[in-house]
């Protein structure tokens, strides 16, 4: 095969060899995350996500750019979106390339996903309503920052203050609600959020929020002033009779304008009044000045408006009012009837039925201050009354519960804490005590005590069957004190069975005692049993407060050597606050010291001793 030598296969050789090695392009973008995922609580994960973008078979500059836009960091290859600046739902980013007149591109796509919060929204705070000539127009308080799952706020309406009355009338993706009531009408509202879980909130309060459109006063006013300067432009339609003065430019008089069937009567000029007549024996009066002109008299600014000396009027409407004294019922006498208002705000009344709630003080609602103040709340949910913060308060729910320091009362059952003092009371039902002292006296005809109760004297039971006293200083006394074992004072014969003294130690309430060897004061009484093996007598001993032994009973032995014994005595001893009272056992009589006891053969012993208060 010849070699190629014409000019066009040359050309072609020169611009594209035929057996060229192919070059693979490409530019890859990964993504260190494809979602922003937002807790309840608002904190992503994660709070940024990294973009990497590399060129596959060649080397260009790569640029990053998003849609829809939003701040990127781009730093070696990288960009970098922080959820701070993800302002949108979705976002797609890109990274692209130029390289020997082509276009790479690739592209990641990254969203945002709240979690599902199925907590409830907070109550909605500082409704306020103003009326208009046709409608009522509701504003609030938008929810908290940290607070952002609201899907929509409902809005409840009624013709009184009664939510039982209430219905549902719309909702509001904001902060506002026009409500169309047409003039001179009166509702009462509530409102609530509504999360994007269709999870409704607590209202914004028990009691309604009171509304009114205008009143039906300034609106005939409204209509009134539009026909009178209507009969006045129209002279087709009406006839027209009227004196007018003019005076430096300034025209005024009285008109009658009659048309349609109706005469009117107008005056024209800056004031107008009704004056007394003169004459012999009338007094002057001028009861009632209109001014339609602002004016200034003696360095008195006087105001447009109708101004009376005394009305009587049986029936008004009034939108507002501005009491410059004290008003009061035609009835009113002081203490006895009717009511009256002062300007100072003090009001009489001889009964007071309130629909909503009342409260005083640092208190607006069912909830302590948090400011420390105190005040009072009486309403649909209780009583409050007192001073949270320093500890002088009393709370009473609707449900009947009672909160105050060192009380408690749930469901009819009664907590105390701290020092409960009672001159004199009856008791019945389940008294609990965590701490606390009692003094005075306590009578219960049924009950159960727990804790710790501390009295002069407290007997339960009827007075011919108490079964248990307490005394003070001590917090619990048994029934029943017993002791099982004897003490035998240390001999020469080790076979001798020997019990520790405490086990036969008796003490009077001594908290630290164990309690089946506690006694009160005054008379107890010991029945003492006891059997051994003894070669010659057995005996039973006490002493007093640690004092001098002294002898109580003996058996003796009578077979001539070794041999079982029993004996048994009753004792009542007066016990003195904080005394002692022990008992002991040996193999002697009574004829022997108290010193000897135990140096007789003494085995096998088994002593019990029972207290029993009186």
């Amino acid at each position: 095969m010849s070699a190629v030598i014409g000019e066009r296969d040359t050309l072609i050789m020169n611009t594209v060899p035929r057996y060229a090695a192919p070059i693979d392009r490409a530019l890859l973008l990964t993504a260190s995350a494809t979602m922003f995922e937002v807790s309840a609580a608002g904190a992503p994960t994660p709070e940024a996500i990294t973009f990497s973008a590399l060129m596959l078979g060649a080397v260009g500059n790569i640029v990053f750019s998003s849609d829809p836009p939003v701040p990127l960091t781009v730093a070696n290859g990288d960009a970098v979106l922080k959820f701070a600046d993800m302002n949108v739902g979705i976002v797609t980013i890109s990274a692209s390339t130029v390289i020997d007149g082509l276009t790479y591109l690739a592209r990641q796509t990254v969203a945002k996903q709240q979690a599902l919060d199925f907590r409830p929204p907070p109550a909605p705070t500082g409704l306020a309503t103003t009326g208009t000539p046709s409608t009522i127009v509701l504003r609030w308080n938008a929810t908290p920052a940290n607070y952002n799952n609201l899907s929509h706020t409902e809005i409840w309406c009624a013709p009184v203050n009664d939510f039982s009355k209430a219905a549902l009338i719309g909702r509001a993706e904001g902060s506002e609600y026009t409500d169309p009531v047409g003039p001179g009408a009166v509702r009462y509202y509530w409102i609530r959020h509504v999360s994007r879980a269709a999870i409704p909130g607590a209202y914004n309060d028990s009691t309604g929020t009171l509304g009114a459109s205008d009143a039906e006063v300034e609106h005939l006013l409204q209509v009134l002033t539009k026909q009178i300067s209507g009969l006045q432009l129209d002279g087709t339609l009406a006839r027209k009779y009227g004196v007018q003065v003019d005076t430096d430019g300034v025209a005024g008089g009285f008109e009658f304008l009659a048309g349609g069937g109706q005469i009117n009567f107008g005056v024209r000029a800056n004031a107008f009044s009704i004056a007394a007549p003169t004459g012999s024996g009338i007094a002057p009066a001028v009861p009632f000045i209109v001014r339609t002109t602002e004016t200034v008299i003696e360095g008195v600014t006087i105001p447009i408006g109708v101004y009376i000396a005394n009305a009587f009027i049986q029936n008004a409407s009034v939108t507002n009012a501005k009491i410059g004294g004290d008003i009061w019922s035609s009835n009113y006498v002081a203490g006895q009837a009717g009511w009256r208002l002062n300007r100072a705000g003090n009001m009489e009344v001889n009964n007071l039925q309130a629909r909503g709630q009342i409260t005083g003080g640092g208190i607006t609602g069912w909830a302590w201050p948090t400011d420390g103040g105190g005040g009072y709340y009486l309403g649909p949910y209780g009583l409050l009354l007192g001073n949270y913060s320093t500890g002088s308060y009393i709370q009473i729910s609707d449900n009947g519960n009672i909160y105050a320091p060192g009380l408690t009362i749930e469901k009819g059952k009664a907590t105390f804490s701290g020092e409960l003092v009672a001159a004199y009371g009856s008791f019945s039902g389940e008294l609990k005590a965590a701490s606390g002292s009692f003094s005075g006296e306590l009578k219960a005809a049924w009950g159960k005590f727990s804790g710790d109760l501390r009295a002069a004297r407290v007997s339960v039971g009827t007075s011919s069957e108490a079964t248990v006293f307490f005394e003070p200083d001590y917090p619990a006394v048994s029934l029943q004190s017993s002791a099982a074992g004897v003490y035998v004072e240390p001999g020469t014969f080790s076979s001798a069975t020997v019990f520790s003294s405490n086990e036969v130690l008796f003490k009077h309430n001594d908290p630290a005692w164990p309690a089946a060897r506690r006694i009160r004061s005054g008379p107890v009484f010991f029945s003492i049993n006891c059997t051994a093996v003894v070669d010659d007598q057995l005996s039973i001993w006490y002493r007093l407060n640690g004092g001098a032994w002294v002898w109580m009973s003996g058996v003796e032995e009578r077979q001539g050597g070794d041999g079982p014994a029993a004996t048994c005595f009753g004792l009542t001893q007066n016990i003195s606050p904080g005394g002692t009272i022990q008992f002991g056992v040996s193999g002697t009589n009574q004829y022997l010291r108290a010193a000897d006891m135990g140096r007789l053969y003494v085995k096998q012993c088994q002593a019990i001793v029972i207290a029993r208060n009186f």
